[in-house]
């Protein structure tokens, strides 16, 4: 009886060590058997493995791929083979340079001295009387309304001006009249901006129309809004950044933009501001358009303490043109040599001395040359020659970027190529920025031209003689670096799994792998009569070795490893068995440990 109760207890014990396994494998992937579909099968073609059989497979092509830096599914890895593709716009030497805005041109004549270039048609604008500062679009005015309250110390509260650009010291303030018995008053203080609509909103006045009134009739009618409003008419209304009223200035080959403010302004004063002095063996000519009418004048003339006071007004458009002597000594010289540097205004056109204003932008040197030769065929005491160059390219350029550096500290650079009259071909650009080849990445260049893009890589480029590729304005030229991904080769069967890196430049044989630390000849498991390597899909081809023979690894040596291949070797049918074996022992001790009980 308590032997059948041990049986008993034994076999409980049994059946809850079984149950505990529910418990133990937590984790269980339940799958609806609804994909009737196999799983793919291939036909394997078995090779023996020859001298000539490795011959042959060496011949089979390398495939590699790089990587693709990018976003979403431009990113990734490719073949080489659409890496390496080349696609080149039409080979076509650049086309002759043409003038653009910003351009700078220097211009050589050969003059009499008793020529219209000196004794032409000189004169001063007619005078203006300096009115009063009118509001504009973009001027801003700053408002202090006082009131009773605190203390009478933010009685002068003004709000500064929050750039800097303009001082309120520069401009007239008024206050209505304000009663000195009363100690407390409070400051509240706004700015208001006159919009494109020529109007501006104000604490406590509302909206009100502004440009083209001056300070003191705007001072009125706000003085009238708060009298209406019944607030106190106490305040102080400035303007605070004078930004309506410009004059356009262009000299020593540098256009700016002054502004003007409710101070009179006089030519002399921009000229002497701008470090502009009558200088020996030059003759500065200022030319002033206001209004659609030019006005030409020595700058000898505008500098003189008898010249008149030529107060500047919005719009006016102000140049100087230097004339420098470069033959003859004085007035006894018979003819003179002139030369002027100017650049082409934002409207395309240059000022020429004795010529006039010329449209330059779009033109090439030539065309612009065969222009002036025609005006000065009309102007008297000019000599037919002239030389015109451009010394500064500044209207055209191409961008560069260069993407994926191998430089860590640079990964990213860019810049940007001037087009000049000199035409350049991209691969000096490259080697310029400092592309250069890497046999180890592939270097790839996209090229936008207009509507259409190009990709080529970098030693197609180099070494193509036919892709003579000129920069050419507008292009956007990207570099990239494209690595290789790694190459592997695949290892399983009685040996554990494994992955086992190759290099294209070492191109490792089956040999190789065969040998490695913890190979497959090291393992007690493999059956070296049968090594299979496997490549291709389809079909499958199986390059059987047996390796038994030591003198078959001189066969083993020959066969190139491609990427992706499969080297499968089988198992020992004796190390099979012995899994099984393992597998059952610890059943076999228990059930003799409970034939043992029964026994006793």
């Amino acid at each position: 009886m308590i032997k059948w109760a041990k049986v008993s207890s034994w076999l409980g014990a049994t059946l809850m060590l079984c149950a505990c396994s529910q418990v133990l494998q937590s984790v269980d992937l339940k799958v609806a058997d609804t994909d009737a579909s196999l799983q793919e099968e291939f036909a394997v073609e078995e090779t023996t493995l020859t001298l000539s059989n490795a011959k042959a497979a060496n011949k089979d092509p390398y495939p590699r791929r790089v990587i693709q830096s990018g976003r979403g599914l431009s990113a990734g890895p490719i073949s080489e083979t659409a890496a390496l593709k080349s696609k080149f716009p039409n080979s076509e030497r650049q086309s002759p340079y043409r003038i653009g805005v910003g351009d700078v041109l220097q211009y050589r004549a050969i003059v009499h001295n008793d020529s219209a270039f000196n004794n032409g048609d000189y004169g001063f604008p007619p005078p203006i009387k300096q009115q009063e500062y009118e509001l504009g679009v973009g001027d801003e005015l700053a408002l202090t309304l006082l009131q009773e309250g605190t203390s009478q110390s933010n009685l002068n509260a003004i709000p500064s001006d929050p750039d800097g650009s303009q001082s309120l010291m520069n401009s007239r303030s008024l206050f209505s009249p304000i009663d000195s018995s009363q100690q407390k008053t409070t400051a509240r203080n706004t700015i208001g901006r006159v919009g494109s609509d020529g109007s501006v909103l104000m604490l406590e006045i509302g909206r009100i129309e502004a440009e083209g009134k001056t300070l003191s009739q705007l001072r009125t009618e706000v003085r009238s809004i708060l009298i209406r409003n019944g607030l106190s008419p106490r305040f102080q209304l400035e303007i605070q950044k004078f930004a309506s009223q410009k004059v356009f200035v262009t000299i020593n080959a540098e256009a700016k933009i002054i502004y003007l403010t409710d101070q009179t302004v006089t030519l002399r004063e921009i000229l002497a501001a701008a470090g502009k002095g009558a200088a020996t063996g030059i003759s500065t000519n200022i030319i002033l358009n206001r209004n659609g009418q030019s006005y030409t004048m020595r700058l000898r003339d505008v500098l003189s303490l008898t010249a008149p006071q030529i107060i500047l007004q919005d719009g006016d458009d102000i140049a100087s043109t230097d004339l420098i002597g470069i033959i003859g000594s004085g007035n006894d010289s018979e003819a003179d040599a002139v030369q002027t540097v100017f650049v082409v205004s934002t409207d395309g056109s240059v000022l020429l001395p004795n010529i006039g204003k010329v449209q330059a932008a779009g033109k090439t040197l030539e065309e612009l040359r065969t222009d002036l030769q025609k005006r000065l065929k009309t102007v008297p005491d000019v000599d037919g020659d002239f030389q015109l160059d451009v010394v500064e390219f500044k209207s055209q350029t191409a961008l560069l970027n260069i993407a994926g550096q191998t430089d860590q500290e640079s990964p990213l650079k860019g810049a940007v190529l001037p087009i000049t009259g000199k035409p350049q071909l991209l691969k000096e650009a490259l080697t310029q920025a400092g592309v250069s080849l890497d046999l180890d990445k592939v270097i790839r260049i996209t090229l936008s031209r207009g509507v259409e893009t190009f990709q080529f890589n970098l030693k197609d480029l180099l070494s193509n003689q036919r892709s003579q590729i000129y920069v050419q304005a507008g292009d956007q030229i990207t570099v990239e670096t494209l690595p290789y991904k790694a190459n592997k080769v695949f290892v399983l069967g009685g040996i554990s799994p494994t992955i086992v890196p190759i290099d294209p430049k070492i191109r490792e044989t089956l040999a190789d792998i065969l040998f490695t630390d913890d190979g497959v000849l090291s393992s007690p498991a493999a059956k070296r009569s049968e090594v299979y390597l496997l490549r291709g899909t389809d079909p499958v081809r199986a390059y059987r070795l047996d390796a038994q023979n030591p003198t078959r690894l001189v066969v083993a040596d020959a066969m190139e490893l491609r990427p992706n291949d499969i080297l499968f070797v089988a198992e020992q049918p004796i190390i099979s068995f012995n899994r099984t074996l393992e597998s059952i022992t610890p059943l076999r001790i228990l059930l003799s440990d409970i034939r043992n009980e029964v026994n006793r």
